[in-house]
């Protein structure tokens, strides 16, 4: 409380900034990387405070690259490079859209694999050591595809990511493209 602003961390002074966002209740607040500089922490203060608000009838307007943290917050997306909208849309309509539900699977053979890269539930697939990641437009309806003795685990924080990266691939094969 005593020292001045300009002495505090690059940390206190991203959670001055969003106390100062807060003032007065506005509708509408606009934030940058508001977790930059913070501690991890800190960096789940500051997503819990947002999830409260937004629950409160407060509406933010993130930019941030760091995608595994807004998909804690974000409910719809927009995805803009070099000044043009790539797309936008509800988070869970786009996960949809790009195959972007991403799950763990074990208990699967070759003949399984096959079957799934057939299915349009089925975006990619990847096989590690023991068990296949694959990304999916709805886990519930992948599940009914899946021998009885598949298990299944919905991997989290990895979606708005694999949109993105769909999205941009797109995007770049559509400029590419004479």
């Amino acid at each position: 409380m005593r020292r001045a602003i300009g002495e505090y961390s690059a940390g206190m002074l991203q959670r001055l900034g969003l106390a100062q966002a807060m003032l007065g209740k506005p509708p509408l607040v606009i934030l940058d990387e508001p977790t930059a500089n913070l501690d991890p922490m800190g960096r789940k203060k500051v997503l819990d405070y947002i999830t409260t608000l937004s629950k409160e009838g407060v509406s933010f307007l993130i930019s941030s690259h760091i995608l595994t943290e807004l998909e804690r917050v974000c409910n719809y997306l927009v995805l803009i490079n070099k000044g043009i909208i790539l797309e936008k849309g509800d988070v869970e309509d786009l996960a949809r859209k790009y195959h972007a539900y991403e799950v763990e699977v074990t208990g699967l053979n070759s003949s399984d694999i096959e079957e799934l890269r057939r299915s349009n539930l089925v975006g990619e697939i990847k096989m590690t050591e023991d068990k296949f990641i694959i990304y999916t437009s709805n886990p519930k309806k992948l599940r009914t595809l899946l021998p009885r003795n598949a298990t299944i685990v919905v991997r989290e924080g990895a979606m708005l990511e694999k949109i993105y990266m769909n999205v941009v691939e797109k995007h770049t094969q559509q400029a590419t493209i004479p």
